[in-house]
């Protein structure tokens, strides 16, 4: 246990504190506008998700977790009490929620329990904690940040055709396969090399939020710490007040504060951090299985899996004939649709593509061997 004593006040603390996460979930209500809106935002991103679970993690459901985060501290700080004072006897309640106020305002001190309270006001501004206060705006920052490669994504798939042209894809139509193997079978619209370049610009983004984060707190090892002892996110606090007595000469209080806002902030921070240093580690890998594309027996495995052992010949001509339309355009086409739609349409799309190259060697066979004749 704890002892703070204060003029006229002893308050007893019990460490450690937990702080009550969902104390402010009635407030979500207030807010209800800013989280439809999120919502409708998550269904246009949707729309157009046409890469493999790590992609979504990147592009959707990291976007729309840091979005939701940042709007229920928002209404955490704006809408309720995110910090409680117990102020001196002299105070009146109106004092005290001027007293609070003003210490949410220029954010308090913490100072270890092994250490003396500074004296002074200049000593006491270096232990200033006031980070909770960007904490919303950083979390929007990250979530905006994340949709920078879903935009390069869209614009420039958009104009290439590959993202509309797999949205448009129906269940069980012949006919919008068809024109799609067609479309694979031209090569030189870029769709490999722009989808690497969109899961590159993921993993930038998410050390760009990892160094991010690092630079606002200053360090990472408090990731591990509890609220007690945190030091970028104190539980406890200090704020210093003024008040003028009787005689007109000014008495200092210094006050103990309870900043739940800072005990959540010590927890979804650090989860943040975690959430993003595991989604570099899961897209640097994934980056590593899309570029095993280049290699041509991997394709020939990808296409077996597909078709079956029944067409294994026919495909590894496909594959490894120069007059195979199998390019890696074409083979990352395929793989999105299986993402996006199953294998059936993969599959269905893929015999097509094979019909039309053995349909065309045939050809070539035969006005090869009537040069022949004549």
């Amino acid at each position: 246990m704890l002892m703070l004593t204060l003029p006229s006040l002893e308050l007893s603390v019990a460490v450690p504190y937990i702080p009550d996460l969902f104390s402010s979930l009635p407030s979500i209500f207030l807010c209800y506008d800013m989280l439809r809106d999120i919502a409708d935002t998550a269904k246009a991103l949707k729309s157009l998700n046409i890469g493999d679970f790590v992609d979504n993690l990147n592009i959707f459901w990291t976007p729309i977790i840091l979005f939701g985060l940042s709007a229920w501290l928002i209404v955490k700080d704006y809408s309720m009490r995110p910090i409680r004072c117990v102020c001196p006897k002299e105070y009146k309640e109106t004092w005290e929620d001027v007293l609070e106020a003003d210490c949410l305002r220029r954010g308090g001190f913490y100072v270890p329990l092994n250490q003396t309270i500074p004296r002074t006001r200049e000593e006491r501004q270096m232990h200033r904690s006031n980070l909770y206060m960007w904490i919303p705006y950083i979390l929007l920052l990250q979530g905006l940040c994340c949709l920078i490669g879903k935009i390069v994504w869209v614009f420039f798939a958009g104009k290439d055709g590959m993202a509309w042209k797999i949205s448009a894809l129906k269940q069980d139509d012949k006919e919008s396969y068809r024109q799609f193997a067609e479309y694979l079978s031209k090569s030189g619209h870029g769709s490999w090399t722009l989808y690497t370049v969109f899961k590159f610009i993921n993993l930038l983004n998410c050390g760009v939020n990892i160094g991010a984060i690092y630079y606002y707190s200053g360090k990472l090892y408090w990731i591990m710490e509890s609220a007690e002892t945190n030091r970028i996110f104190p539980a406890w606090k200090y704020c210093d007040s003024y008040s003028r007595a009787l005689g007109g000469h000014i008495v200092e209080h210094l006050c103990p504060c309870l900043h739940e806002a800072n005990a959540v902030c010590a927890i979804i921070f650090p989860a943040v951090a975690i959430w993003i240093m595991t989604l570099a580690a899961f897209t640097f890998l994934n980056i590593i299985y899309w570029t095993r594309l280049l290699s041509k027996k991997w394709r020939l495995d990808r296409l077996n899996r597909l078709l079956g052992p029944s067409k294994s010949d026919d495909v590894r001509m496909f594959v490894y004939s120069k007059t195979g339309n199998l390019s890696l355009d074409a083979i990352t086409g395929i793989m999105l649709v299986q993402i996006r739609g199953g294998s059936k349409p993969a599959e269905e799309i893929t015999r097509i593509m094979l019909e039309n190259y053995s349909a065309s060697r045939n050809c070539n066979e035969v006005t090869v061997d009537n040069k022949k004749t004549h």
